[in-house]
């Protein structure tokens, strides 16, 4: 094993377990959680047994933990999600382009066991020691993402450059190139604006790998970070959320959307919307129970996404279950009479000349049907035309065009970050639908 894994080894080992001797192990640290929050967790002591489950599927029965529930019983409005008063603890905020922000309690060696399992799923996607990685994370604002991140390029024993997202790109691209760095972690919003930018300005700026996450990195933004920033190897920081911590992590074997479960730190449950769970390849909602948080327990949170189970054997030998993400509940849109998706429009995008993948969909009523304007980063040359023709190749749309139910659509032009951004996170809200307004 290369010695930039040994911190991480503990992480791993679950993954090769039989599935016989997995199910033994997560029941007893299902029970062990469950026992220790009846007890010391006033939110749960009202409704958790204190007999210990005689299966996993009886977890099932327990209620969901929303996210408005989880945020009225937090602090700063409560304390009845505390096991005990804070102290040697980290306080982070959720940092979603959707609602209000909730406040997450970790102890410090909570937080640790968080940071290794992120070094694990670098280390699997490949990053090693002597790596030079460039952070370029959202920080402050009890933002976790770029120290959490920072924490773990440690553990594995990479040169970290903390530079985080507010650098601008003439200094950036300076330090990028003085310090040789050969890999970046950041949103694909903000890589593919750093491509533009050396792009429109006729930069030379190689960086051989790039790790992203928080937001889908379309195959058409591929295309263009290889052309923009020479990027040949495209890894995935893992899936994640502040509530509860990293979730799945991908290995080189699997395509994008795909992660591996960490399981033996996170019990993973797709339900339907009757709350029943579904079968492998069958999309339900996701709903996650953390395995070693009892500062702030986490059981049965409902995390806000659609995936499904993979049940083939995954080919680097990992016998951890996998999971497809399939994106936000809510992350399709409807025109008409007929849904879409936007990854869709990403595909349009990428085959019109000067265009960037940061877009967003703007919906809203014109003459009494729907209308959908399609606002996208661009170089300066670049022509609208040609991606109006795309999207009436979508047959959907131009079927809901033709029957009167929808406006032609109406495509803008921005200027390389001319799309509104989240403050603290720097991601883009895909979908802004307006239509409830009205």
């Amino acid at each position: 094993m290369d010695s930039s894994l040994f911190a991480v080894a503990a992480a791993d080992r679950f993954d090769y377990l039989p599935a016989d001797a997995r199910q033994r192990l997560l029941l007893r640290r299902v029970n062990a959680l469950l026992r220790h929050a009846g007890r010391r967790v006033p939110f749960y002591r009202e409704y958790l047994a204190q007999r210990p489950l005689a299966d996993l599927s009886e977890l099932g029965a327990l209620p969901l933990l929303q996210r408005a529930t989880f945020r009225e019983h937090a602090p700063p409005v409560g304390t009845a999600m505390l096991s005990r008063p804070a102290g040697d603890c980290y306080v982070f905020a959720s940092g979603g382009t959707t609602d209000q922000p909730r406040y997450v309690y970790r102890s410090h060696r909570e937080n640790a066991i968080n940071c290794k399992l992120l070094a694990k799923g670098l280390a699997c996607g490949g990053l090693r020691r002597g790596h030079v990685v460039a952070n370029l994370l959202a920080a402050g604002e009890l933002w976790a993402g770029m120290w959490v991140f920072d924490k773990a390029l440690e553990y594995l024993g990479c040169t970290i450059l903390p530079l985080g997202s507010a650098v601008e790109p003439p200094l950036l691209l300076r330090l990028l190139a003085d310090f040789r760095c050969d890999a970046i972690i950041a949103l694909p919003t903000q890589a593919m604006a750093l491509a533009g930018y050396v792009t429109d300005h006729g930069l030379n700026l190689q960086i051989p790998r790039i790790i992203t996450g928080g937001e889908p990195l379309y195959p058409e933004a591929r295309d263009q970070l290889f052309a923009g920033l020479g990027v040949t190897a495209f890894q995935s920081t893992g899936y994640a959320a502040n509530e509860t911590g990293t979730i799945g992590y991908r290995c080189p074997a699997v395509e994008e959307g795909v992660f591996h479960l960490h399981e033996g730190a996170q019990q993973l449950e797709i339900i339907d919307e009757s709350g029943q769970a579904v079968t492998p390849g069958e999309p339900g909602r996701l709903v996650v129970t953390n395995l070693y948080r009892t500062l702030m327990s986490i059981i049965r949170y409902d995390i806000g996404d659609i995936g499904c189970w993979l049940d083939e054997p995954c080919p680097c030998g990992r016998l951890s279950r996998r999971f497809r993400l399939l994106g936000r509940d809510g992350s399709r849109v409807r025109l008409g009479t007929s849904f879409f998706y936007p990854a869709q429009f990403a595909a349009c995008i990428g085959k019109a000349a000067g265009l960037s993948l940061c877009f967003r969909l703007v919906i809203d009523h014109y003459s009494r049907r729907d209308r959908l304007t399609l606002e996208v980063e661009a170089a300066e040359e670049a022509s609208s035309e040609a991606l109006s023709k795309e999207l009436m190749q979508l047959r959907d749309l131009a079927w809901e065009i033709e029957a009167g139910y929808v406006a032609l659509p109406v495509v803008r032009l921005l200027p390389r970050g001319g799309l509104p951004r989240n403050p603290r996170t720097g991601k883009i809200a895909v979908i802004d639908d307006r239509r409830g307004a009205l």
